[in-house]
């Protein structure tokens, strides 16, 4: 097996019998994960198993940061964290996490603005987001602010204010003609 500086494959070299399987630990460091091919086999968590060995073959492994980057979205705002620690965005909207470990997101509005929901590797969760870190991630979070209704009402017949409603966005002004 062939691994790079940022993990290992385990044994590094065996002889196996023609026509048998073999399995290889690859163990990436934390923070990475890892993917492996060759001997026409295929990685399962950290175990890899090759096929039916016919002559002599070599398995790599590879091992790319395993990040989570959460972006925000939306004319809204608030922040996400995750559990363990690693992302507070903002500022810190991209971590690097331990192999299978499960993140998970939270989402929090800010005052004015409602949390609409995931999109990403977060897509239809409901509430918080939880994530099996097993390859890079990406995911989104929107921010929308909220709107109000305002109403006009006269008292007695003898006047308008137009309009009678409207919906206006958080933070936002809003004009009312009053007419006696």
């Amino acid at each position: 097996g062939v691994a790079g500086a940022n993990g290992t494959i385990v044994p590094a070299s065996q002889l196996v019998t023609y026509g048998a399987t073999t399995t290889l630990t690859v163990t990436p460091i934390a923070g990475y994960a890892a993917t492996a091919s060759g001997c026409s086999g295929s990685l399962v968590g950290n175990t890899y198993t090759t096929g039916a060995i016919t002559a002599d073959c070599t398995v790599t492994a590879a091992f790319a940061p395993n990040t989570l980057t959460v972006t925000k979205v939306g004319n809204g705002s608030g922040t996400v964290i995750s559990n363990p620690t690693g992302i507070n965005c903002d500022p810190t909207c991209s971590a690097n996490f331990i192999y299978n470990d499960t993140v998970v997101l939270t989402a929090a509005p800010l005052i004015g603005s409602a949390f609409s929901g995931w999109s990403g590797a977060c897509t239809n969760a409901i509430g918080t987001c939880s994530l099996t870190m097993d390859a890079a991630a990406s995911v989104t979070a929107t921010f929308t602010l909220n709107r109000y209704t305002v109403t006009g009402v006269v008292a007695g017949a003898n006047g308008t204010i137009v309009p009678a409603s409207q919906l206006v966005t958080y933070g936002a002004t809003t004009t009312l003609t009053v007419t006696p």
